[in-house]
């Protein structure tokens, strides 16, 4: 694959430009241009080079001999005060790419994984709000092999810039579905029809989640930071399982309760 020769951007009002500022600040920009952009190093570098369709170099970043991924897709080159202008992070590293939206519908991603293993590993995360936690979430289900995830409608958006940068890469490797508001019940459905077993984490759950067989085909629930699971959502589940908890404490950080039970998940299956 051969890297294309830079193209120079000088003017903030370079159309390019302007499309990279609507992607990084407006989650509609990247519904409809089906993009999102990816910052720093580490991260770009991480990303399928297929999946890049644009990127963006500072003039230092060229000028200090780093390497700039192999792409077949346009690169530019700017002034280091137009990608500071541009970027989303207090101190950027100089490197940015526009990356298509790997999101996939969840019948793709299920019937991918049912044709892998005999026992796939899911994470559906149900109302999620927190980018952070969202992105660390992506990373905990690369970590612990999980097959696929499924986020739904009222989740918050998992190509926005934060929940981007704290997945570090993870949703450009596992495969992921953003259900459309209202589906979420319907694809609950399709996974039960699929002979997946569902496990709701729920604070007011009858199973401890160590003591649940999971090295089947399995689908973890994991629901908002502040209220859980709601209690239909809970109810399609085929067990209600929690987590123990010590001294006055009711419950964890969504993202640590799906590492937690996702990680046992993993162990079992060892």
């Amino acid at each position: 694959m051969a890297t294309q020769p830079l193209l120079h951007i000088k003017s903030s009002s370079n159309r390019n430009i302007v499309r990279v500022r609507e992607l990084i600040r407006k989650s509609k920009a990247r519904k409809e241009m089906k993009a999102f952009v990816a910052e720093g190093e580490r991260f770009v570098n991480d990303i399928p080079a297929e999946k890049i369709i644009e990127l963006y170099v500072s003039e230092s970043y060229i000028e200090s001999g780093r390497k700039i991924p192999e792409t077949d897709c346009s690169i530019y080159s700017l002034p280091d005060s137009l990608m500071k202008s541009v970027s989303d992070t207090d101190n950027p590293q100089g490197l940015l790419a526009v990356v298509s939206d790997p999101s996939e519908p969840v019948e793709e991603i299920v019937d991918r994984a049912f044709s892998k293993k005999k026992n796939p590993l899911f994470l559906v995360l149900c109302g999620i709000q927190d980018p952070g936690n969202l992105g660390t979430m992506c990373r905990t289900a690369e970590g612990a092999y999980a097959d696929g995830i499924i986020m739904s409608g009222d989740t918050c958006d998992p190509l926005s810039p934060k929940a981007a940068r704290a997945s570090m890469g993870s949703m450009t490797r596992v495969p992921f579905c953003r259900l459309a508001p209202g589906e979420l019940t319907g694809c609950l459905s399709f996974l039960k029809e699929r002979k997946v077993s569902l496990l709701a984490a729920y604070l007011e759950g009858s199973h401890v989640y160590s003591d649940v067989d999971m090295r089947g085909a399995t689908a973890i629930l994991i629901g908002n930071e502040g209220s859980g699971l709601k209690k239909e959502t809970a109810d399609m589940a085929d067990m209600k399982i929690r987590i123990p908890m010590g001294g006055q404490l009711e419950s964890l950080n969504a993202a640590v309760s799906a590492a937690v039970i996702m990680y046992e998940a993993y162990r079992q299956r060892r």
